[in-house]
């Protein structure tokens, strides 16, 4: 195996890992937090989603990845990417920052391809970013309009256990 393709599994492999110490306490540490599940309950809910989720749904970002943002990258490119995002993921993870790694990965590839002198679709860097504006902005609505409904539905539930229990 040549250097370079170590270089860029030992990339892939550092990156993967900040990824996975900063996903599992996005994602479980609200039901960690709450007393819902105990950290290792967590922490194995959160790799079985992870594998699961890489192996079946993962396609359309690794495609946008791999084709759509940047055309020749090398193996040193992307390996120097993946260790600039590792290192900025690690590192926010370490200060306890929330921050998007796909993010921190895009602007790492971008940097790479500007120091390769690589051509870089504006398109697909713009639609990336238009859903970055744009997914926050639905998840703000769709928590409102979700916590309102369980929020609703859990006052009439109690109203109901208050009057059965007082009659």
């Amino acid at each position: 195996m040549s250097p370079i393709l170590i270089l860029l599994f030992a990339a892939s492999a550092i990156f993967a890992w900040s990824m996975g110490s900063h996903y599992t306490g996005a994602v479980m540490g609200t039901a960690y937090g709450s007393g819902v599940l105990s950290l290792r309950k967590a922490q194995l809910l959160a790799a079985g989603a992870a594998l699961i989720g890489s192996v079946v749904a993962s396609i359309n970002v690794i495609d946008t990845y791999a084709h759509g943002l940047v055309t020749g990258a090398s193996r040193v490119d992307v390996a120097a990417a993946q260790l600039a995002a590792a290192i900025v993921t690690t590192l926010s993870t370490s200060f306890k920052l929330p921050t998007s790694t796909i993010q921190i990965y895009s602007f790492s590839l971008l940097g790479s391809a500007l120091v390769a002198g690589l051509p870089i679709h504006g398109a697909g860097f713009g639609v990336v970013i238009l859903f970055w504006t744009i997914g926050p902005l639905v998840a703000l609505a769709l928590g409102f309009i979700l916590a309102r409904l369980v929020l609703q539905r859990g006052i009439k539930g109690s109203r109901l256990k208050v009057t059965r229990s007082v009659n």
